[in-house]
């Protein structure tokens, strides 16, 4: 876990070198975001902000899905902040659907996620399940929320299926009902995840983010209380208006916490933190396993790759993205698949809000290692590739591209990039490895 403290993180260079001049060169499309703490990372980090509706900067930010045009047409320097096809995650009920479908073949590797029903179409599935424990004595309860909501609006508790309509587009799912809880109160997990590239897949875990607590303390639901929602449910959105909410900036106190000092809680309590970071990485990477196969399909749809000449470099993807895990922890400290966001809010509402989501933001665009010399060398390969379309290659008899003879002159090729020259030697590191250092909160995985 990461040794620096919060203040440090968000620290806005204090004590620090500015940063180099070539860092100037690398602009940022922010026209389609309001965040002011991602306009302060990209300037802090001494990239630019390019003027509105410049299509031609480094990196093009969207706060919602961009239209599939966006993502076709960027250039090979360049960077889009969302994948293709993520919403067979991050739609309610696209992510039970999927889920749903590989717990029938693997349930005992899939198991993270809650027994789900999207209706109107599987209400009748529902029922027989809700009446069966009925019958039994042991009546379960239900958490159900429309399928195209957010921040909390719609969700309820029921016991019975009659309580349910039937013909609304919802998602039910079995309530989770033996939480492990902080000072008494149920709670989830905000987790932030960087996919960088989908083809193979590479994936960072962020080692901080959110603990989100209810506002009322935790008692089993019955049917006195399944409309204390205060009690049952974890949404920031609606907590905030309980009159119990504590808004506080500290990490430790209050509705609102940091994982960082969860962790460290945790461990003073005697439980075993890094298996507890692997068991959510676990639960993360098998999540992002059910959409790879459209996601890598429509990413090279969008980008006009064929499937024989797949892209191998995860250093070249055109995307990346953050995603906003909700994570539910229960009794035992077993990680719970509860939803996934694939635009997740960077709106700061506190100090601590905007510490944590200042690091997310930092420690990414470092991550995507952009440089000056990528334009160079994508612009390159863009007029290399024209000539060859409009020429073609000359071929040996043998039908292999034939050896272009060398130039007598020492003059290079229009078509060749120019050698490039290191821009910053600090910003050029190593691949990062499966840890997290003072350097990087960043925990690294890769598929591929």
């Amino acid at each position: 876990m990461a040794s620096q403290t919060k203040s440090s993180r968000a620290s806005k260079r204090d004590g620090k070198p500015p940063p180099p001049a070539w860092k100037a060169k690398v602009n940022f499309n922010l026209c389609h975001t309001h965040y002011p703490v991602l306009r302060q990372v990209v300037r802090d980090l001494g990239y630019t902000i390019a003027r509105d509706g410049d299509m031609d900067a480094f990196v093009i930010w969207f706060n919602s899905s961009p239209p599939a045009e966006a993502i076709a047409s960027l250039k090979g320097y360049q960077k889009i902040n969302h994948f293709p096809a993520t919403g067979q995650i991050s739609r309610k009920d696209s992510l039970a659907r999927n889920l749903n479908r590989i717990q029938r073949s693997l349930p005992q590797e899939f198991k993270f996620f809650p027994k789900s029903w999207v209706l109107p179409a599987e209400y009748s599935t529902f029922k027989k399940y809700c009446d069966l424990h009925k019958a039994k004595g042991r009546p379960k309860t239900f958490i159900y929320k429309p399928t195209n909501s957010a921040q909390g609006k719609g969700i309820a508790l029921a016991r019975n299926a009659e309580d349910i309509a039937a013909d609304e587009t919802l998602l039910v799912q079995e309530y989770l009902s033996k939480p492990f809880l902080i000072d008494s109160f149920k709670f989830d997990l905000r987790l932030y995840v960087l996919v960088t590239s989908c083809d193979p897949l590479r994936v960072f875990l962020y080692r901080d983010g959110l603990v989100r607590l209810s506002t009322q303390a935790y008692k089993n639901p019955s049917g006195a209380n399944l409309k204390k929602l205060h009690m049952h449910l974890t949404n920031y959105s609606l907590n905030k208006d309980s009159a119990d909410f504590d808004d506080t900036d500290s990490t430790s106190e209050g509705t609102k916490r940091t994982i960082e000092w969860m962790m460290e809680w945790l461990a003073s309590e005697g439980h075993d933190v890094d298996a507890l970071w692997e068991r959510m990485g676990d639960v993360i990477i098998k999540t992002l396993l059910v959409a790879l196969p459209q996601n890598v399909h429509e990413y090279r749809v969008a980008r006009g790759i064929s499937e024989d000449s797949a892209n191998k470099s995860a250093a070249s993807s055109n995307c990346f993205a953050i995603f906003g895990f909700d994570i539910f922890l229960d009794h035992k400290l077993a990680p719970h698949v509860i939803e996934v966001n694939r635009s997740p809010s960077f709106a700061t509402d506190s100090t601590l809000d905007h510490d944590v989501k200042y690091g997310v933001l930092y420690q990414t665009f470092k991550l995507l290692k952009l440089r000056p010399s990528e334009k160079t060398k994508a612009l390159a390969r863009q007029r290399q590739e024209a000539q060859e379309r409009l020429f073609g290659r000359r071929k040996s008899s043998s039908g292999h591209a034939k050896p272009q003879p060398k130039q007598s002159s020492p003059q290079r090729s229009n078509f060749d990039p120019a050698p490039e020259q290191p821009e910053d030697n600090d910003e050029q590191p190593n691949e990062p490895q499966a840890t997290s250092s003072s350097s990087c909160d960043f925990a690294c995985g890769s598929l591929g």
